[in-house]
């Protein structure tokens, strides 16, 4: 997409849909579909360096949808919840009804509304490029909703694990399951197919982020999490 100086903040048509561009136009546009969604709100977001200020202007919107019963589905991708601003807003909106996962990749950014309207985020791609976002219909939204849900599908839940809230990975769902069962560094490596060394380094974080000053309280605490229950198909894989 061609880069449009930011002076030319506009909304024009496109192939596909209406082309959205300038941050002032995407927020008025997403505030009118928060304010016109009744049951589901999906979207995909990636946060940046600006993530704070994403959150703050986002969280006001998911206030009121969720007030008007809307079903709130998000998914982060990569690290972007480890941001301390991105991680309060998730506990927000978990803690008010909403659902939250991870996925470590998805080929665009998007904010689906009742299944009917969508829109594609595009990034500034250099400097004095504008934000710009592509709306869609129906016909286009029933893609992406099959694209949401996939991608949904393969993520990894965001949860209040008490002390530390955190994502795990698959390899650390599995070191707490075979902790739990009493195995020892040894045997947990060589049952996940890593060296010593690196399965006590992976024991070490997770025992700082769950707050545990040994193993057995450390797996009492991911119990209580849910943690190493999430953990038991990775854990049960066979020896390397």
């Amino acid at each position: 997409m061609e880069h449009v100086p930011r002076a030319r903040v506009s909304a024009f048509r496109h192939p596909l849909g209406s082309r959205l561009v300038g941050m002032e136009n995407i927020r008025s546009r997403m505030r009118q579909l928060a304010e016109e969604c009744r049951a589901e709100l999906f979207s995909i977001e990636s946060p940046g360096p600006d993530a704070a200020e994403q959150v703050a202007l986002t969280r006001p919107l998911d206030a009121m949808m969720l007030a008007n019963g809307v079903r709130i589905k998000r998914i982060y991708l990569g690290s972007s919840p480890r941001h301390p601003a991105v991680m309060d807003a998730v506990l927000w909106l978990i803690a008010n009804g909403g659902e939250v996962r991870t996925a470590a990749a998805a080929p665009v950014r998007i904010a689906i509304f009742d299944r009917q309207t969508a829109l594609l985020f595009n990034d500034p791609a250099g400097p004095g490029a504008a934000e710009s976002a592509l709306e869609v219909g129906p016909e286009v939204a029933a893609a992406l909703c099959s694209l949401f849900f996939h991608t949904w599908v393969l993520g990894a839940w965001i949860e209040r694990p008490g002390p530390a809230i955190d994502v795990l990975s698959k390899q650390e769902r599995a070191v707490l399951q075979l902790l739990a069962k009493g195995y020892t560094d040894e045997v947990v490596a060589r049952r996940l197919g890593m060296s010593v060394r690196t399965e006590r380094r992976v024991v070490a974080d997770l025992l700082a982020r769950l707050g545990a000053s040994g193993r057995f309280q450390a797996g009492l605490r991911a119990a209580e999490a849910g943690w190493a229950e999430a953990g038991r198909a990775d854990a049960d894989c066979p020896a390397r």
